[in-house]
């Protein structure tokens, strides 16, 4: 399959009017196989140097909002936001917002990663293909992160961090900012931390799958009998559908993951 490379206007269709509220009027480019509208979002970011609770928890967050129809957005970066993108991918799609040109990749270790991206979702950034990565672009990177995400979720970050500046975009923007709580005497957790106790609402737990009570279910009449309409059962049939999770053959349900 060839990987679709488009230049698109804020007010494009896939974006569903968040570019277009924030103001943005400059094109931004994006490439990948599944560019498709932007229901549902949410943007997780963190340290690259995580502990190996907060990469745990990236992977399991990113995972769990995929689950349930969320697109993930991030950066690319490695550490959280790799383990973010990771999670999403295991059970749907997710976005990598890039602080460079599509041509060019920044770090060279989450190359791998940005094509499996491609595969199922798509890469965005703000500049030209040619145009290579600078330390002032990724700003503009977080800004788009938090403008594309209908909240933002930090993992782990230290007071001085990108991730705690795409937060303060998101504030400015409205936006509601939740974090993960990190050992108290953590460099990199004292920026999640902080925002906590600035009014952020911290994620106490991994929420639990809501579809696991469903897996039961092998055909579409048991599905419909579980639930109690069959309206109802054809929407989670659809969700899954789109995420990747079951595959349906006639009336038979196949669980992918």
């Amino acid at each position: 399959m060839t990987t679709e490379s488009r230049v698109l206007k804020p007010d494009d269709h896939i974006f569903c009017g968040r570019l277009v509220q924030q103001g943005l009027e400059r094109p931004v480019y994006v490439r990948g196989n599944s560019i498709a509208p932007l229901e549902k979002t949410v943007g997780i970011v963190g340290t690259r140097h995580a502990s190996s609770y907060g990469l745990r928890v990236a992977y399991e967050l990113g995972k769990y909002y995929a689950s349930e129809g969320y697109v993930v957005v991030s950066g690319l970066a490695y550490g959280i936001d790799q383990k973010a993108h990771e999670g999403a991918l295991e059970r749907g799609t997710t976005v990598g917002v890039l602080g460079h040109g599509l041509d060019f990749h920044y770090p060279k270790s989450t190359l791998l990663l940005r094509k499996r991206i491609e595969e199922k979702g798509f890469v965005i950034t703000w500049y030209k293909p040619d145009q290579g990565p600078r330390k002032a672009f990724f700003r503009e990177r977080n800004w788009l992160i938090a403008a594309l995400s209908d909240f933002i979720v930090v993992v782990e970050a230290p007071v001085k961090s990108g991730a705690l500046i795409t937060a303060s975009f998101a504030l400015q923007m409205g936006k509601e900012v939740k974090a993960v709580p990190g050992d108290i005497d953590r460099d990199s957790a004292m920026g999640s931390n902080m925002l906590i106790f600035d009014g952020a609402e911290p994620i106490l737990a991994i929420p639990k799958d809501t579809d696991e009570q469903y897996r039961s279910c092998r055909t579409v009449q048991d599905l419909v009998a579980t639930v109690g309409s069959l309206v109802e059962a054809g929407q989670l049939l659809a969700k899954w559908q789109s995420t990747g999770k079951v595959i349906l053959e006639g009336e038979t349900i196949h669980w992918i993951s």
